[in-house]
């Protein structure tokens, strides 16, 4: 399901056909250092990632991770999205894209897109940022990495 587009980017749901995309984003040097190793290396490792993680959410909250790709071409590049965390009782935006998104701004649009496309639409409340998640955005910023 398309979530919405920007100028550049299309985000929608996942589906189990992207679970090869899965893996090699998980897998990619940047995002393990730093983001998490995920430990998801095979594709069902993939699949079970998606169907208990961005497409659990959406159906328990109604947003989640969404797949990102670049307008027009249907080429995944990332993911983007609103995570609910119960423990802290918000709604955050988390995003990964590799460092060839930065300089076109590509991340901007993913982030605003994901705050655009659910944020009205499902009147999500609150919306907020973690202390420490904006520590990790600002060091992947300015690394380069994701």
């Amino acid at each position: 399901m398309k979530v919405i587009d920007t100028v550049r980017l299309t985000l929608r749901h996942f589906e189990v056909d992207d679970a090869d995309f899965i893996v090699r984003l998980l897998n990619a040097p940047t995002f393990i250092r730093h983001i998490a190793d995920k430990g998801r290396r095979t594709r069902e490792e993939a699949l079970r990632y998606l169907e208990h993680g961005p497409m659990a959410s959406y159906r328990a909250h109604g947003v989640g991770r969404n797949l990102v790709e670049r307008k027009g071409e249907g080429t995944p590049i990332g993911m983007c999205g609103l995570v609910t965390r119960d423990e802290l009782a918000v709604t955050l935006p988390e995003c990964a894209l590799p460092s060839s998104a930065q300089p076109a701004g590509l991340r901007r649009d993913g982030d605003g897109g994901a705050l655009r496309g659910v944020q009205h639409p499902l009147r999500i409340s609150p919306l907020a940022q973690a202390p420490q998640e904006r520590g990790a955005r600002a060091r992947l910023s300015s690394s380069g990495a994701l």
